[in-house]
């Protein structure tokens, strides 16, 4: 599989987790042991595992979450994607520092790294506006 189709097959997955809570699909695609470089002050998330808890608490979290994912280049091993994204807090989030109530708005640059055809690490940077 060439990284577009797995960055398109990756998006669909990450949006089965979002909106639906159905995580089977991220599990075919991501490595047991997945790293997660998240831009400061988020330490690095290690572990497919810690990557489905922190989107479970995430959307406990937030409202009206909608994102939209582009896939910019990929070669060999390697893709980058944008990621926009927007959501409302509604409840406390571990090591966030955004009140209850704002709305947030992201724009992210991804890049991830394939091993035999699952995600082993991807490296994430962006900036967030927050709103009311």
């Amino acid at each position: 599989m060439n990284t577009k189709d797995f960055a398109e097959k990756y998006f669909k997955a990450e949006d089965e987790a979002w909106y639906n809570g159905n995580f089977k699909p991220l599990d075919e695609l991501e490595d047991l042991n997945a790293v997660f470089h998240l831009y400061p002050p988020l330490p690095d998330m290690v572990g497919h595992e810690a990557h489905v808890r922190d989107i479970t608490n995430r959307r406990q979290a937030v409202s009206d979450y909608k994102q939209e994912w582009q896939f910019l280049t990929g070669d060999k091993n390697l893709y980058a994607v944008s990621l926009k994204s927007s959501f409302r807090i509604i409840g406390e989030r571990p090591g966030s520092t955004i009140p209850i109530g704002k709305k947030v708005s992201t724009n992210r640059l991804c890049v991830g790294r394939i091993k035999k055809g699952r995600l082993v690490e991807a490296w994430v940077n962006g900036s967030n506006t927050i709103s009311d």
